[in-house]
């Protein structure tokens, strides 16, 4: 079990700023690509990787997109 440690800041506008730790982070990418996709990151990545995806999923699009942000730097691990 993940405690959270999670920081919540907000800017002069009002916008919530989330800061998650790299285990929070970690956690969140797993709920959110099984969520969308029912495989892990892992799965996830290496079934990109290897073609066996489709582009034109919008799903497939959006953890794509997901993965790529990460946080502070910190990239999904395949």
């Amino acid at each position: 079990m993940i405690v959270s440690t999670m920081i919540v800041t907000h800017t002069a506008a009002g916008t919530p700023v989330i800061e998650l730790t790299p285990a929070e982070h970690a956690a969140y990418l797993e709920r959110e690509v099984q969520s969308a996709m029912g495989m892990s990151v892992a799965e996830f990545v290496r079934a990109y990787t290897a073609g066996e995806l489709e582009d034109g999923d919008v799903a497939v699009d959006e953890m794509v997109g997901l993965l790529r942000i990460g946080q502070n730097g910190n990239k999904a691990a395949a």
